[in-house]
């Protein structure tokens, strides 16, 4: 058997043959590729960063702080909303592919 060696350093043993387990695991996509759980974490942790971000524009007087919270809050509100609409379209995307195979 031959050994290649890859500018990564990897180490294949056989051109061949299958790549061995542990490179299969390492570097092939999940059997599941379903993004929607991650998102949901996501979209949970921002939301807190937004509330954060509500309750400390309340407690600052300078001004221009006071107006980078209120546009951190808006821009994240829209993030969200963007998680929201990927998501959406992703269930729908999965109820639309379920039924063609139906």
């Amino acid at each position: 058997m031959k050994n290649a060696i890859f500018k990564s350093g990897a180490v294949a043993e056989s051109l061949t043959g299958p790549p061995p387990q542990s490179f299969r695991h390492r570097y092939a996509p999940p059997l599941e590729n379903n993004p929607i759980p991650r998102l949901q974490q996501t979209k949970a942790h921002l939301r807190q960063i937004i509330q954060d971000l509500r309750d400390d524009a309340g407690n600052v007087t300078e001004s221009k702080a006071k107006a980078l919270f209120e546009t951190s809050v808006s821009v994240l509100t829209r993030l969200v909303k963007a998680f929201d609409d990927y998501e959406n379209k992703f269930k729908r995307r999965g109820e639309l592919n379920s039924s063609r195979r139906s």
